[in-house]
């Protein structure tokens, strides 16, 4: 079971890459970032209503402090990586994301992917490595992994899947002591409020821009706040490391997305670098 909500999770992820894109050129990233958090926060809020407050655990506070910090960090990244760079260059940095999962599972579930694990973790490393090899590598064998220090959109996203590994082992914690539902919406509120404080100080025009751009905000507010449901539910009934390895199938999904509807080039060998990614991810659900 918790594999198909990975999976859900995982095409929610590669919908909400595409229309996160085409938001991103209405406004800046703070007042993305906010409008995704606030509008999945208000599309959940009715379903917690209906189903009621479930008994909150001691764990919950805590684990809800981190995810504020977490959320509000990777929210602005990941606007920011969408409107600086194309999707088929910045999405296939967050392939690292199940490696740092991987890791941090040592401190939190104090144990480590067996050899067929780090075998994945191999074929998402060189798949990486293959779907960046375009014109760029005619600067050095090495370039298309040395130059993202030069690529902030890339960049940025390579941190937001170092911060989505903390974040989904504060995950699952948070539902764990409360409820999928209910850390969905705890946390995309938890984290509007500090996405809007900064928003304003940065814009001073938060809710007219979002409002301006409303069918976009509420899309992306509507499928993050379902794969943030979906998600929850996978990681309180599986290995996170696992369920991050199958959401994280969202990267092939959205990258081929991205060369359909934005036009980007995909060679020959970029194609094979995104299978291998793939084939990664499904070697570290195995």
């Amino acid at each position: 079971m918790w594999t198909f909500l990975a999976f859900l999770s995982a095409f929610s992820s590669s919908a909400k890459f595409v229309i996160g894109k085409l938001s991103s050129t209405k406004t800046d990233e703070y007042i993305s970032a906010f409008s995704m958090q606030f509008f999945a926060s208000i599309i959940l809020f009715p379903f917690v209503i209906a189903t009621g407050v479930p008994e909150i655990k001691s764990l919950f506070w805590p684990s809800l402090l981190g995810l504020v910090i977490t959320t509000s960090s990777w929210s602005i990244l990941y606007a920011k990586a969408l409107k600086l760079s194309p999707l088929s260059i910045s999405v296939p940095m967050l392939a690292f994301n199940p490696i740092f999962t991987a890791i941090f599972s040592l401190f939190f579930d104090n144990k480590l992917p067996d050899v067929l694990g780090w075998l994945g973790i191999s074929c998402i490393a060189i798949g990486i490595y293959l779907s960046r090899i375009d014109s760029r590598v005619k600067k050095g064998l090495f370039y298309p992994i040395l130059g993202i220090r030069h690529e902030p959109g890339t960049l940025a996203m390579l941190a937001v899947g170092f911060i989505w590994s903390i974040g989904a082992h504060l995950s699952k914690m948070n539902t764990l002591a409360s409820s999928p539902l209910f850390f969905a919406f705890s946390s995309t509120l938890a984290g509007s409020l500090v996405l809007f404080l900064i928003a304003y100080f940065k814009t001073k025009v938060v809710f007219s821009q979002a409002i301006k751009h409303y069918k976009y905000a509420l899309s992306l507010g509507a499928i993050h706040g379902f794969g943030e449901l979906t998600f929850g539910a996978a990681l309180s009934l599986g290995y996170t490391p696992f369920v991050v390895a199958i959401v994280r199938s969202s990267i092939l999904w959205s990258s081929l997305i991205g060369g359909v509807l934005f036009k980007e080039t995909f060679t020959k060998i970029k194609i094979f670098g995104l299978v291998l990614l793939f084939l990664g991810v499904v070697i570290l659900v195995l």
